[in-house]
């Protein structure tokens, strides 16, 4: 009996990695683990709001009384909003210093 299946060889299993997630943090410094935690922070907060719009959009179209049009330009809006103002704030951050741009995106 003949079988066309193809076995398993080491070259078609996906590479394992190299060090686990776990071990990596065990290994990082406490100011390692500190920048990864406010850039989780930061990723999340930037999310945020986008996420809170989506969540609520269906609550807002009836408050309001939008179309499905309009409430999606708004969307639309905001994300092209968001990726300027990276942009913009990513030539300030090298003309100002980040932190100095970080606080005035923040502010602004």
């Amino acid at each position: 009996m003949s079988s066309d299946r193809v076995l398993a060889s080491p070259d078609t299993i996906a590479p394992r990695m190299a060090i686990d997630p776990i071990q990596l943090l065990r290994q990082a410094t406490s100011e390692q683990r500190r920048t990864l935690l406010a850039a989780s922070l930061g990723w999340m907060l930037d999310a945020f709001d986008a996420m809170l719009y989506a969540l609520v959009l269906t609550h807002v179209m009836r408050d309001l009384g939008m179309s499905k049009a309009t409430s999606g330009l708004l969307y639309t809006l905001t994300l092209l909003a968001s990726g300027m103002g990276g942009v913009l704030f990513g030539f300030l951050a090298d003309r100002v210093g980040r932190k100095r741009a970080l606080m005035l995106s923040i502010l602004t």
